[in-house]
């Protein structure tokens, strides 16, 4: 695909134009479909009517010019990658209005797809986002191996934070089928894997995930990044408690404390103090779990509001599993209209989920049927299996206890299912 016919490409989508009015009086419509496609290369004066009347306004550099940008770019995405030092991204990320047009295919490539990193990384508009990977995937067929790798992490990082984690897992598994041909420096590697690790610990995998951000932490530490180390200790704590290693879940939780204080990154304490509650949670010390998941919305207030609900939440079951009743509806509730009052409460669908079944069991109401089956579709549909899951038991247990057992032995069965397909057991003959 021509670079120019991308571009042009592009901005028609983005404009919602349709080809016929773009390519009125200027060229036919199956020749403009040739350019947007690759499949000719047009004249700079058609070029130029086309750019016109999408108002493009082209940026373009002699040859040394773009290399030093591309050059400046791979800096900046590895100084986050090994220290987080965002200053180079957000000048970058700045520039994402503009159209660069390269001479080099490989430069405006990578381009692209590091700007589409630096996007993520500060957590950019998520339909901007799409629409960014949705526009690289048109070159898919001519990447590199490495310009490959760059558009499947970034696919991975997309869906991960959209909570679609089998979507992100299978983005991780199409990497993997590429490394062995592929020269990655050290500190790359180190990044690959630690974002392997999150993606293997949602689908429960965590010896992986722990093998995984083992590599990265060893790397992390011995080259001195301690706040890439700090990640990974995060998630070998949580890994290793999910695997009921409560001792090494403990050690490496403290060993991020111990980082974020020693860094003065306060800005980690909420999520610390929030999974040193889960583990004390998991160990039996409710009341203990309590008061760090207390702690830890101290420090999450000013945080992103996904991240507060994700701790208001699991406050409100520990209260709950604690026979606190009274406080964990105050808490559902809580939760309830802070997502009414946040501009694009879609974001928060799955915590509406979540507090309109809470809200049902405290209400003892009669929609609590209705909310589940509601629930188990729509995280049936986001990929969330952990939820879907849970649900699948909660209404199986529901069916129960007003006498419907055939529904009950059905949502049973499909509970079943799902953990002995996470255990790769086909058959009652390799229990």
């Amino acid at each position: 695909m021509i670079l120019n016919g991308y571009l042009i490409k592009k901005e028609r989508i983005n404009k919602k134009m349709k080809q016929i009015w773009l390519a009125k009086g200027i060229c036919s419509v199956s020749y403009l479909s040739k350019i947007e496609n690759g499949q000719t290369a047009a004249s700079q004066e058609i070029l130029s009517l086309l750019e016109e009347r999408l108002e493009i306004v082209t940026d373009s550099f002699d040859p040394h010019t773009e290399d030093s940008i591309i050059k400046s770019l791979s800096n900046s995405y590895k100084e986050y990658l090994t220290k987080k030092i965002k200053d180079g991204i957000h000048v970058f990320a700045n520039t994402r209005d503009k159209k660069y047009v390269f001479n080099c295919r490989r430069n405006h490539n990578t381009y692209n797809l590091l700007l589409i990193r630096f996007l993520l990384i500060n957590n950019e508009d998520r339909n901007t986002i799409r629409k960014e990977i949705e526009f690289s995937q048109l070159l898919l067929s001519e990447y590199s191996n490495k310009e490959k790798y760059l558009y499947y992490i970034n696919g991975c990082l997309y869906r991960y934070f959209e909570s679609d984690y089998q979507s992100a897992f299978d983005y991780i598994l199409k990497t993997e089928d590429i490394l062995n041909g592929l020269l990655l420096e050290p500190w790359e590697r180190a990044d690959f894997n630690y974002i392997a690790s999150l993606c293997y610990g949602k689908r429960s995998l965590f010896n992986q995930a722990i093998d995984l951000a083992g590599q990265s932490l060893k790397y992390f530490t011995d080259n001195i990044y301690s706040e890439r180390a700090l990640d990974c200790h995060i998630i070998l704590g949580n890994s290793y408690k999910n695997l009921s290693d409560y001792n090494n879940s403990k050690k490496h939780l403290m060993f991020a404390l111990e980082i974020t204080n020693q860094l003065n990154k306060y800005d980690h304490l909420g999520m610390i103090y929030h999974n040193l509650a889960l583990l004390h949670s998991r160990m039996g010390f409710s009341l203990t779990a309590i008061e760090k998941f207390k702690k830890s919305l101290e420090y999450k207030r000013d945080e992103g509001h996904k991240s507060y609900l994700l701790t208001l939440y699991a406050l409100m079951k520990e209260l709950y599993k604690n026979s606190d009743y009274e406080e964990a509806s105050e808490l559902c509730k809580q939760g309830s209209l802070l997502i009414n009052e946040w501009e694009n409460n879609e974001l928060y669908k799955e915590y509406t989920f979540h507090f309109d079944i809470y809200r049902n069991y405290f209400d003892e109401s009669v929609d609590i049927e209705k909310t589940l089956i509601s629930a188990i579709d729509y995280f049936g549909t986001v990929n969330d299996n952990w939820n879907t899951t849970k649900y699948t038991l909660a209404l199986a247990e529901h069916y129960k206890s007003i006498g419907q057992y055939k529904k009950s032995a059905i949502n049973y069965s499909k509970f079943v299912q799902v953990q002995l397909e996470k255990k790769s057991i086909k058959s009652w003959e390799e229990l």
